[in-house]
């Protein structure tokens, strides 16, 4: 079986344009790396070294809230796909968590005076999981300014070409007609809730926020397949074998302009 190690790793990464104040929002999965020499801790090594004055952002979603669970900055990660990594990656002393009960981020924020985490994660409005004033809309503003991209990296999402949890941000921005804001309450103080986009899944929902489901199932699903095709024929989407999976890359900002403009022309685009 392969081994993977953090030089290999560095290597790949600058192969794909990653500079050391970058910042970067990652989804992994581990099972495409093979034998990991020294652990998870290769990876964490890998992204803290490329990243020596940048920013490491990945997924520490829990769904608390929705699960009607209390959350804290300790709640596991249980979703199998971000798990294994996120939950490490919380363990470390330089990581930060974001407050959203529902989609909160861990940071690593390697940027001179910490400027990432004062000026963003520090303001974070977690009422919000997706809109201009979440940490995603934030992430989007300071790529404006900063070298940023979105990678895919070790099989995750490989179910598709690609996917990553910043649709979400610009579905809400286009304000898709599938999905709606929906108040999801803190499970012990109803007058505390998050505002959450998202996906029609009954019939009723369908009716309430006048979707017409057309040829559409309910619930909807997003298929992404038009997505992937597109990004691949109009070069947003950079791939690159590495181990036993194929790293994906994209520019967020290029991506998040690029994904506007498409859903915009076309409010379905993402289902198709």
């Amino acid at each position: 079986m392969l081994q993977t190690n953090s030089k290999e790793i560095i290597r790949h990464l600058k192969t794909m344009g990653i500079k050391n104040n970058s910042l970067i929002f990652l989804h992994i999965d581990v099972k495409g790396l093979g034998i990991l020499k020294n652990g998870l801790d290769e990876i964490y090594r890998a992204f803290n070294q490329i990243l020596s004055e940048g920013v490491l952002v990945t997924p520490a979603f829990t769904y608390s809230w929705s699960k009607k669970k209390k959350f804290t900055k300790l709640s596991k990660c249980n979703n199998k796909e971000i798990g294994v990594f996120a939950n490490f990656f919380l363990k470390k002393k330089k990581i930060l968590r974001s407050k959203n009960p529902n989609f909160s981020l861990a940071v690593l924020d390697n940027t001179k005076n910490n400027v990432f985490t004062k000026t963003l994660l520090n303001q974070e409005d977690c009422t919000s999981c997706f809109g201009q004033q979440s940490l995603f809309g934030k992430i989007f503003e300071y790529s404006k300014q900063n070298s940023s991209y979105i990678i895919l990296f070790g099989g995750a999402h490989n179910d598709v070409i690609f996917r990553t949890t910043f649709l979400h941000f610009i579905e809400e921005m286009c304000n898709v007609p599938y999905r709606f804001i929906k108040k999801i309450y803190e499970p012990h103080y109803k007058k505390k809730f998050i505002l959450q986009y998202s996906r029609i899944l009954s019939k009723k929902e369908a009716k309430v926020h006048n979707f017409k489901m057309n040829n559409f199932k309910i619930p909807v699903s997003p298929k992404y397949k038009k997505l992937g095709d597109d990004l691949l024929r109009e070069n947003i989407l950079f791939q690159k074998k590495f181990k036993y999976s194929v790293t994906r890359t994209v520019n967020l900002k290029n991506f998040c302009d690029w994904l506007f403009k498409k859903i915009s022309k076309d409010k379905l685009y993402l289902l198709k």
